[in-house]
């Protein structure tokens, strides 16, 4: 991929010749004529999908009417890169190979990982064969219950804002994410798992996690249990600490909300006043013309002693 990205940089920093400005004027996926003379440079700025296709990995553009269309290879210095939003879809990055890496550059901001193996090995390759360093959101979701380690995930993609993890998670979610991630904080996590009641919330971790993360924040958690009773446990726990949100729409302050189907339950956090600095306190101002006369009032008599004023 680096050599690639090395060959686009060396052509569009060469002399803009006639056939150079023709080729970046292209709207995105447009293919050059070939009489321009120049390779091909396309950008696909939509949903683009790294899949298989006829049993080898391809890159398909998904179509306004949602049908799936492959980006064809021209010629051997035919080059696309793909922004926006990429879907990996049950592909091994083993069998991303050098021929599809010297024609495709991925440079998503958000990144939909669908029915792959998330370990360790994974986020390995995923860092050599996607630049990750502007992917801000992250879908990731699997038919098979699966583990992702977030050391791996904030690792490779450090400014992450906005999670959503579906049968993915560890009982620790919430530790393991406050613990891995950088100085950039999440802005929105959704998390789709079982809640178990022998393991509840520590709510001061909740807390801790709500304030932790970007003003405004929404944590919204969906159980996937067949019952709505499992909620029970939770929203008690929860309505102790904080208030709940009944209103439109969702609070402006950092707020979780619980789901069971089309149950839900909102709770957030009371906004943090600012600590209010306590006015000067203002002079008393004496009744009696004596002291400001120079007049000991009790004995009624002149003193040359200096006029006090109580503070």
């Amino acid at each position: 991929m680096s050599t690639l990205m090395a060959k686009l940089r060396r052509r569009l920093n060469s002399p803009a010749t006639d056939a150079t400005r023709d080729l970046l004027d292209f709207g995105p996926g447009e293919v050059p004529s070939c009489d321009s003379g120049v390779p091909s440079v396309r950008t696909f700025d939509n949903i683009c999908y790294l899949m298989y296709t006829d049993k080898q990995p391809s890159v398909c553009v998904r179509n306004v009417d949602d049908s799936l269309t492959p980006i064809e290879i021209y010629s051997p210095d035919d080059s696309v890169i793909c922004t926006g939003h990429l879907v990996i879809d049950a592909v091994n990055l083993k069998d991303v190979n050098s021929y599809l890496l010297n024609h495709f550059v991925f440079k998503p901001d958000t990144l939909h990982i669908q029915n792959c193996d998330v370990s360790s090995s994974f986020f390995k390759r995923l860092s050599k064969k996607v630049e990750l360093d502007s992917v801000t959101a992250v879908i990731i979701d699997a038919i098979n219950p699966g583990i992702v380690n977030f050391k791996d995930l904030f690792t490779t993609m450090p400014c992450l804002t906005a999670l959503k993890l579906e049968n993915v998670c560890s009982s620790t979610w919430m530790a393991d994410i406050q613990t891995f991630q950088g100085e950039i904080k999440l802005s929105k996590l959704i998390v789709s798992t079982l809640l178990r009641s022998d393991e509840a919330w520590n709510i001061d971790e909740v807390l801790a996690f709500l304030k932790a993360q970007q003003p405004g924040f929404r944590l919204d958690v969906r159980a996937t249990n067949r019952s709505s009773s499992c909620l029970t446990p939770f929203t008690d726990a929860l309505s102790q600490r904080l208030p709940s949100y009944r209103g439109v729409g969702c609070p402006a302050d950092r707020h979780i909300v619980l789901r069971h189907q089309d149950e839900n339950y909102t709770f957030y956090l009371t906004p943090i006043e600012a600590p209010t600095v306590p006015e000067p306190r203002k002079r008393r101002q004496s009744t009696s013309i004596a002291p400001t006369m120079g007049i000991d009032a009790k004995r009624t008599k002149y003193t040359m002693k200096n006029a006090v004023v109580i503070a």
